[in-house]
């Protein structure tokens, strides 16, 4: 049973009308009821019931302390109802960072999901590859494609990306088609520049390439 406090404890004698039914309500007996606000009126420093063996009554003191820890054990109720809430219900703005091709292919296709499920949440894309940093930026989520730096970030491997060579046929036509890892370094290269991924690309052992410039 959540635990009440000396304050809950007025509210609902004052409420029940004896400390007998208040006692009853929380599973206790009277005289447990009456040392705690005992407690609290010597904490207070005035008296605020009037007790007899058949009914308890707020003093004009007690009744006006009464009205005022009521309103706030109410408002402390809401409270803690709103923030509970938050968990159950999504809202707010939830920041998301991903690559642009993968975003409009499988990210796009939730948010209109989450959205329509959870009108009062909102969500900001933000598409790019660059790996910003996540928490000057205030991003919640951000989806990577490569390898990451250790942090204390919690991350999840979603899946693999295959990295595959292309070139056009007429390249091919004139520089002639490569027969062995080495054959690759003679030819020309363009390819992302990450800060991350570096000047080179390593594609198999004695075969690195550098990006065209």
């Amino acid at each position: 049973m959540k635990s009440i406090t000396e304050e809950d404890l007025f509210v609902l004698t004052v409420e029940s009308g004896s400390l007998k039914s208040a006692a009853e309500v929380i599973g206790t007996d009277p005289s447990s009821v009456s040392r705690k606000l005992a407690n609290l009126e010597s904490r207070l420093g005035v008296k605020l019931l009037q007790r007899s063996t058949k009914q308890t009554a707020a003093t004009e003191v007690g009744l006006e302390y009464y009205k005022g820890v009521k309103q706030l054990l109410d408002e402390k109720r809401e409270l803690e109802e709103s923030i509970s809430g938050t968990s159950a219900v999504p809202s707010g703005t939830l920041r998301v960072a991903a690559p642009h091709d993968f975003a409009e292919r499988f990210i796009a296709p939730v948010v209109q999901t989450m959205i329509t499920t959870y009108p009062d949440l909102n969500i900001e894309l933000l598409l790019g590859s660059h790996f910003e940093d996540l928490k000057a930026k205030q991003i919640d989520i951000a989806i990577r494609i490569g390898k990451l730096d250790d942090s204390s970030l919690i991350c999840r491997q979603l899946g693999h990306v295959p990295r595959v060579l292309v070139a056009s046929k007429s390249y091919i036509e004139r520089m002639g088609q490569p027969q062995r890892f080495s054959d690759l370094s003679k030819l020309d290269f363009i390819f992302y520049n990450k800060p991350k991924l570096g000047d080179q690309l390593i594609l198999g052992k004695g075969c690195t390439v550098k990006p065209l410039r």
